[in-house]
């Protein structure tokens, strides 16, 4: 389209179309901030999720860890007293006691958050005895029984 200039002397100029300013192009729409949002959240959610249950592991592991130790502590105990049968728990029968455990003590250090029974079994062996040493606990749901055993004898106990 032809139009005249009014600082030209009647030459004809050429009208251009506008163009749409930068501005109304600068920023992000509603849709696309929402669509990031919960892609964000979710995101976010997942994370949360995945640290809670490496927590809980974590602190399952830690209790199964310290309850094998109470019972492996345990048969090092029993390693280490004097070997004389006939006399007990070395008898000619097998023997077992039980004995309730506890362990993981609360942060104000008043209570114990897992309980639990430890048997011990003295059984006559050609060798000498056959020592199993099981505890069974509850926590979180699970039930953890770690057990140990040796063979008891004049040459078992440790100097």
């Amino acid at each position: 389209m032809l139009l005249k200039s009014p600082y030209n002397s009647g030459t004809p100029t050429v009208k251009l179309p506008r163009r749409k300013s930068r501005v109304a192009e600068a920023g992000f729409t509603l849709i696309e901030i929402v669509i990031v949002s919960v892609l964000m959240l979710s995101l976010v959610i997942v994370t949360w999720n995945a640290l809670l249950m490496l927590d809980l592991g974590t602190r399952r592991m830690s209790e199964q860890t310290s309850a094998l130790a109470i019972v492996q502590g345990k048969l090092e105990e029993i390693r280490n007293e004097p070997y004389n049968p006939p006399t007990s728990p070395y008898t000619a029968a097998t023997l077992t006691t039980t004995t309730n455990v506890s362990f993981a003590i609360d942060a104000a250090g008043t209570n114990f958050l897992v309980n639990g029974q430890m048997i011990i079994e003295y059984k006559p062996a050609a060798v000498g005895h056959l020592v199993t040493v099981t505890a069974s606990f509850t926590n979180f749901g699970k039930s953890y029984s770690p057990q140990v055993q040796t063979v008891i004898n004049k040459f078992s106990k440790i100097e």
